[in-house]
């Protein structure tokens, strides 16, 4: 065989760049390749709420080799929705190519010698018809072509897996769960994961081989049943989901010669995990809580918490909504950030599902409250993302993490009405500040009033030469530019505008050319770029 005589290391390599199937194949050909592609093939280990995923990972940990190779895994939380009946199943179910796809190919094709090249064609002042006609061609076609029989074999499958849905946490499946994670002796990345914002019919685990039995996505699913997932006994299913897997890892966390679980991604909607952590944290031991707590607390001695003393990674999505108990579900997120007293990485998601602002000046809804005193001493890099919180107390927490921290990201972050600006806060980042990397998007303070129809900062509308001067300034210091995009914007215009007229303007004089870049520069700063290029220019 031609690869017996390539090193390992570029064998490796090679299949590395292969796909799953791949591995598969590659399993069947020799045992060095077997073992090479083994380890690929269950380095990420995926499953949901079936039993057949549960009998797979229970198997996996008990197997003596392939228990050492699963390194992440990921738990699906989308769920299959319950249907009246047949008939509204089969409504749901569309085996179409995604209209992105069909729309940019044979639909597009005709219409090409109208309008140019293809790339044209968002130019042309008719796309927005022929967007229009190709989606009405998209509905006459058919949904699928299923006989009588694939769509009875599918309603059934439907059944049995909606059926395991809703029993997955009954019988041995919870216990055989928390075994089968708790002896994969190399895990160190753990997440509940969404698929239901995929692509159609793209590759994702669990589902892309639940399609081909049930005929549907979670992308096939109505928008028009959110409300019946994220609430009643739907909801419960999705916090069972999280619960089961944070008693897994806390049961790692408690033994030996494992690999602890480093990374934890997971999301929440409404305040129901949140009030049944805080019951098992505070109240386990409370005469008349026994029953509550052991549906959801295997070990009379384990705390959730302890799931989150190792983590080095932690990814939180926690959304909230009109009468949610905020402050207990604030207490016990802030029970588990500090639990994770190792954290080198942090992006913290902290929202409500109308608005982000209009509880802002109630500190309830500022989960920095609840963390100003507590310290990550090697946290590197932190993202916050869509929450309001206080611009002093945000200032005040992000200096008690300077000597740590190299990396910030702010996307979707409000400052509340009378606590501070965000020019503020940048202008005093390279004074307090060593990073290496900063990401600043959609920011609001008092100031944006002033703005244009009531904008926000790093809009993405500003230019990214905006952008480029904002991060030299806040990673290198120096001259503090324009902090007012439009501000900036019109200054810049001026600019180029005086380049062009220097260049085209030959006859000026020595002097006239000085006298007017001197005006120019007596403006208010312009950032360091642009005034090396004056100064070159002159």
């Amino acid at each position: 065989m031609i690869m017996d005589g390539l090193p390992i290391e570029l064998i490796e390599l090679i299949i590395n760049e292969l796909s799953v199937d791949d591995w598969r194949h590659l399993r069947l050909v020799n045992k060095t390749l077997a073992g090479l592609a083994t380890r690929r093939l269950f380095e990420d280990f995926h499953m949901g709420l079936f039993d057949n995923g549960v009998r797979n990972l229970y198997n996996i940990g008990h197997h003596p080799e392939l228990r050492n190779y699963v390194k992440s895994f990921s738990f699906y939380n989308d769920l299959l929705p319950k249907y009246i009946s047949r008939d509204e199943w089969e409504a749901h179910i569309d085996l179409r190519i995604p209209f992105s796809k069909y729309y940019c190919g044979p639909s597009l094709e005709p219409r090409l010698g109208e309008c140019g090249p293809a790339q044209d064609i968002t130019k042309h002042l008719g796309y927005a018809n022929f967007r229009a006609d190709a989606r009405e061609e998209y509905e006459k076609l058919l949904r699928h072509e299923l006989t009588e029989s694939e769509l009875e074999q599918g309603w059934r499958q439907f059944s049995k897996y909606r059926s395991e849905q809703e029993h997955w946490f009954d019988g041995d499946n919870a216990m055989n769960f928390i075994v089968g994670l708790s002896k994969l002796n190399n895990l160190r990345h753990a997440a509940i994961k969404m698929s239901s914002g995929m692509i159609r019919h793209s590759y994702v685990p669990v589902w892309s081989r639940l399609a081909k039995e049930i005929y549907q996505e979670p992308v096939n699913f109505r928008r028009s049943r959110r409300a019946q997932v994220d609430t009643g006994p739907w909801s419960l299913m999705r916090v069972q989901n999280l619960s089961i897997l944070l008693e897994a890892i806390s049961q790692r966390a408690l033994g030996s010669g494992v690999q602890h679980v480093e990374a934890l991604r997971f999301s929440t909607v409404g305040d129901t995990f949140w009030m049944r952590l805080w019951d098992v944290e505070h109240h386990s031991n409370t005469p008349g809580h026994t029953e509550k707590v052991c549906l959801w607390n295997y070990s009379n001695n384990l705390k959730w918490s302890d799931a989150f003393s190792h983590l080095t990674s932690l990814f939180v999505v926690v959304e909230y909504c009109e009468g949610n108990d905020v402050e207990t579900t604030a207490k016990a997120l802030t029970l588990c950030l500090k639990s994770a007293s190792h954290l080198q990485k942090l992006r913290l998601r902290w929202y409500h599902e109308d608005y982000v602002g209009r509880y802002a000046d109630q500190p309830n809804h500022d989960i920095l409250v609840y963390v100003e005193d507590f310290l990550w001493p090697k946290l590197r890099k932190l993202e916050l993302e869509a929450m309001a919180t206080d611009g002093r107390r945000l200032f005040a927490f992000l200096s008690r993490h300077s000597k740590s921290l190299r990396s910030l990201s702010f996307v979707d972050v409000e400052l509340c009405e009378g606590t501070g600006t965000w020019e503020n806060i940048i202008r005093r980042m390279p004074l307090r500040f060593t990073l290496d990397d900063i990401l600043l998007e959609y920011l609001w303070d008092d100031t944006c009033k002033e703005l244009e129809e009531g904008g926000r900062f790093f809009e993405g509308l500003e230019g990214i030469g905006y952008y480029e001067e904002m991060e030299e300034y806040c990673l290198h210091g120096g001259n503090f530019p324009i902090f007012n995009p439009q501000q900036w914007y019109s200054l810049t215009v001026l600019y180029n505008l005086f380049l062009q007229r220097l260049t085209l303007c030959s006859g000026w004089s020595t002097g006239r050319k000085q006298q007017y870049s001197r005006a120019i520069e007596k403006s208010p700063p312009i950032g360091t770029s642009i005034r090396s290029d004056l100064r070159t220019s002159k």
